[in-house]
C-alpha cells in the first residue's frame, strides 16, 4: 500500500523538481555559432508574447496556433523565426532573453534535441514538466497553489 504523502511533502518534491528542472535550463548548450536550424515558426503563448517588449514586436503579423498560441509570420515568408536577424553574417536571436519556453527548452529537453549533438547532458522528460498540477491535485492551499503558478508559468 502507497502511503499517502502530505502536502508539504508533496510541496518539498515540488520545490526539489523546480530546482532540477531550472539547473538543466541554465545549463550551456554548445551550438554551432550562427546555426539556427532549430528557429523555425514558434508558438508563443499570450504571456510569453507579453513579455516582448512592443518595440521588437510592433511590426509582426501573428497567426493562430492552436487554443492559446500564435507564431509570428516572418516578413519575408520563410520557415525561419520571425526574431532571426542577421547580424555579421550570421543569424542571431533578437528577443533572445524573452524567448518563450520551447526555444529555452531546445536541447535540454527529450523531443527537442539539436540534429548536430548540441544539447546538454541530462535532458529535461518531457513527462517532468506538465505533471505538477496533477500531483498535488486540488487540495492546495492558496500559497501553495502560487507556487504551483509559478513553476507553470515558467515551465509551460
Amino acid at each position: 500500500m502507497t502511503k499517502k504523502l502530505t502536502i508539504k511533502q508533496q510541496i518539498r518534491g515540488l520545490k526539489m523538481k523546480k530546482q532540477k528542472l531550472l539547473k538543466i535550463l541554465d545549463e550551456k548548450v554548445s551550438c554551432i555559432k550562427g546555426c539556427h536550424e532549430c528557429c523555425g515558426l514558434v508558438p508563443f503563448s499570450d504571456e510569453e508574447r507579453k513579455s516582448i517588449p512592443e518595440e521588437l514586436k510592433k511590426d509582426l503579423h501573428w497567426m493562430e496556433f492552436g487554443d492559446s498560441y500564435k507564431v509570428p509570420q516572418p516578413a519575408d515568408g520563410s520557415l525561419n523565426c520571425a526574431f532571426l536577424k542577421k547580424d555579421d553574417g550570421n543569424k542571431q536571436c533578437k528577443i533572445y532573453e524573452y524567448r518563450p519556453f520551447v526555444c529555452k527548452a531546445f536541447g535540454r529537453m527529450e523531443g527537442l534535441t539539436c540534429s548536430f549533438g548540441a544539447n546538454t547532458k541530462t535532458l529535461i522528460k518531457r513527462k517532468d514538466v506538465g505533471k505538477f498540477d496533477k500531483e498535488l491535485g486540488m487540495s492546495l492551499m492558496k500559497e501553495e497553489k502560487k507556487l504551483l503558478a509559478e513553476v507553470v508559468k515558467r515551465f509551460i
